[in-house]
């Protein structure tokens, strides 16, 4: 089955140009697409590209999800690794889930409720970054907390022949599905599983041929529902099944996670992808000039976002929407309904499971945003920035499922032909590269354009004996 099919390559909205030159967003001209300038613009300021992503432009999303304070500690931390910005925030979002619990719950209707738990992979080459941008992005106060509660434990005398399971814990490294629940029915409120690699979370599943049932355990975590997951010893029920997951995959062993066993049971479809780039390094001279002070207010505020989730963590409580919100959510929703009829069920299991997260990380915002998230309404403000969130994981997802079947190339050719498809008869050339510049780099724009029409599959002609135009070549 061939998941980056012509016919479901909307791998971005077309949402404006948002790209970021010295820290704000600015227009690309029509003279600079049809000249070749922005490909230069966007080379000398923004991404050298990997090699696995080469003609490619990832998605973006604005610097208006977080405070400033905080965005300048996430753009700090990405320019010392070298990355694009959004695996940033995203690995933020990721530690923030496992801070939040398994007590808090946003009130979608009568029989509907969800929890604030993703499942995250970032997605890059070996060495990218990836660990550390977890690490750095919250990572290090989750492993602050789990420090000091394990010191606590010493200075109360805790036995030393107690089982190990029984300690306070945020999270675990490692382990079987089975340490993971024998850990969970000590920690009511949650357990969070991280990896260096995502696929370390799935391997040995299901390892015994005739029997075990480890998938369909991790399958059902994901529900968060209360469940019973008994021990020869133990009925072992958990009332508040709460395990985020997160980790990094590299790009070329996405084939291993998104395969046809993994798409049929749903796994893969309860990913929440993002991907790194890698970016032009800084000099030493530029290292210097980067501003430590304002980047220390904003982890500041990172730490203290982090540990007011961690001190509400065990405070049950039910969020309700604003009647604005709830409506802008539905609509999101329903938008992604409508689009998951057109496609095949790889990407429909995706789309649906997308709908589910919208209102986990609405809620997941809201206990960051707001100072007593407790007693307020999930308000109209936090519905619009978790669609902005939305449509980032939906343009990976799209992304990553191409990947996993095909080459890059034939991806970014691929959208070339869906453009001309969508179009109402031949496209000025100018008007199909302004369309394509948030998709594909503008230097592979030409190259890709000749091929294809070497290719006989588009054909170019001219308007008015003037301007170019491309249109999707007739069929004989």
């Amino acid at each position: 089955m061939n998941y980056s099919n012509i016919n479901h390559l909307h791998l971005l909205e077309d949402r404006g140009s948002r790209e970021l030159k010295n820290g704000e967003p600015f227009e690309s001209t029509e003279s600079e697409v049809e000249e070749g300038n922005l490909a230069k613009t966007l080379d000398d300021n923004t991404s050298l590209g990997s090699s696995e992503l080469s003609g490619l432009n990832l998605p973006e999303f604005s610097r208006n999800i977080f405070d400033p304070d905080l965005e300048g500690y996430f753009d700090k931390v990405v320019r010392r690794l070298a990355l694009n910005y959004e695996p940033a925030a995203v690995s933020f979002m990721a530690n923030a889930s496992a801070a939040l619990g398994g007590a808090k719950m946003l009130r979608i209707n009568d029989g509907w409720t969800e929890k604030g738990c993703l499942w995250i992979a970032l997605v890059g080459k070996s060495g990218s970054g990836k660990s550390p941008l977890l690490k750095s992005c919250g990572g290090a106060f989750l492993d602050s907390i789990e420090h000091k509660w394990s010191e606590e434990s010493k200075a109360e005398k805790i036995e030393e022949n107690e089982n190990f399971a029984d300690k306070k814990r945020l999270k675990i490294d490692g382990g079987t599905i089975e340490s993971l629940l024998e850990f969970h029915s000590h920690n009511p409120f949650g357990i969070s599983r991280t990896a260096d690699e995502f696929l370390s979370i799935t391997k040995g599943l299901n390892q015994f041929k005739n029997y075990g049932n480890d998938k369909e355990i991790l399958l059902t975590l994901w529900n968060c529902s209360s469940s019973n997951y008994p021990t020869l010893k133990s009925p072992r029920y958990i009332p508040n099944v709460f395990v985020p997951l997160s980790g990094g995959i590299q790009t070329e062993r996405l084939k291993e996670l998104i395969k046809q066993e993994s798409i049929n049971d749903g796994f893969a479809a309860r990913i929440l992808f993002c991907y790194l780039e890698s970016q032009k390094p800084l000099t030493f001279e530029e290292d210097e000039k980067l501003n430590e002070s304002a980047a220390e207010v904003g982890k500041s505020m990172l730490n203290q976002i982090m540990q007011k989730l961690i001190d509400l963590r065990e405070i049950p409580n039910e969020t309700h929407m604003e009647k604005s919100a709830k409506k802008f959510l539905y609509d999101v929703g329903y938008e992604l309904d409508q689009m998951a009829l057109r496609e095949e069920d790889a990407i429909f299991h995706g789309l649906k499971k997308l709908k589910t997260y919208i209102y986990r990380i609405g809620l997941l915002l809201h206990y960051i945003f707001e100072e007593d998230p407790d007693n307020q309404l999930l308000s109209l403000k936090t519905a619009e920035k978790t669609k902005e969130l939305i449509e980032l994981f939906k343009a990976n997802m799209f992304i990553a499922y191409g990947l996993a079947e095909e080459s890059i190339q034939e991806t970014c050719r691929k959208i070339i032909l869906k453009t001309l498809q969508e179009a109402d008869g031949p496209m000025l050339a100018k008007d199909l590269k302004r369309k394509l510049e948030r998709r594909i780099k503008a230097k592979e724009q030409t190259k890709l354009l000749t091929e294809l029409e070497d290719e006989g599959k588009i054909y170019k002609g001219e308007k008015d004996g003037k301007a170019d135009t491309y249109s999707l070549a007739e069929k004989s």
